[in-house]
């Protein structure tokens, strides 16, 4: 199920980036064969290198994004093992608090029959 998720959002992430990278990288190589065509060659590097930072950048941001979400998850689990214990002593006082309430319901139950046997 974990992995269901996480496929689903990378594919979603990796979806959302294409729609917003791709159309930048062709206007970039338009730009550059046209920068190139009027004879500004250095122009052209500059801008290779300014597509290159980008990616670059968009990378490190998809990254640092996922160290994110396994930091959480694993920050989560901690929690839940930590605090498996407390709960555990919790829903045993819960058992204990609760198992006095049905033996007296018990005794009730049986007094009742008893004097509904006597009735009879």
């Amino acid at each position: 199920m974990l992995s269901d998720i996480k496929e689903q959002v990378l594919s979603v992430m990796s979806l959302k980036l294409m729609a917003v990278v791709l159309p930048a990288i062709v206007l970039s190589i338009l730009t550059a064969m046209v920068m190139y065509q009027l004879g500004f060659p250095t122009m052209v590097y500059d801008e290779v290198v300014l597509i290159l930072t980008t990616l670059m950048h968009v990378v490190l941001g998809v990254w640092s994004a996922l160290n994110v979400v396994l930091l959480g998850i694993v920050i989560a689990g901690l929690l839940f093992a930590l605090l498996l214990p407390a709960l555990i002593v919790f829903r045993e006082i819960q058992k204990k608090r609760n198992e006095p309430s049905a033996a007296s319901d018990s005794v009730v139950h049986s007094s009742s029959n008893m004097a509904d046997a006597t009735r009879q």
